[in-house]
């Protein structure tokens, strides 16, 4: 009897809010997909300098033999 109202107790405090953090959630990620329509030219950019960077530690190690450039 005591479990079954402290359970009451506990789904009526924490569904709720559990409730309002999944509609937060929902509405965040509407609007992110909405943002990367203007996003992506930006995102592209940092995309393309990521792809290069390990091409270029992979070149600096490949010519000194380390992976510190020659100084």
């Amino acid at each position: 009897m005591f479990e079954t109202r402290v359970m009451r107790k506990v789904t009526w405090r924490i569904v709720p809010f559990i409730m309002v953090l999944y509609l937060i959630a929902f509405v965040d990620r509407v609007n992110i997909g909405f943002a990367s329509l203007t996003m992506n030219a930006g995102v592209e950019t940092t995309n393309s300098i990521g792809n290069v960077a390990p091409s270029m530690i992979g070149w600096i190690k490949d010519t000194t033999g380390r992976f510190e450039g020659d100084l």
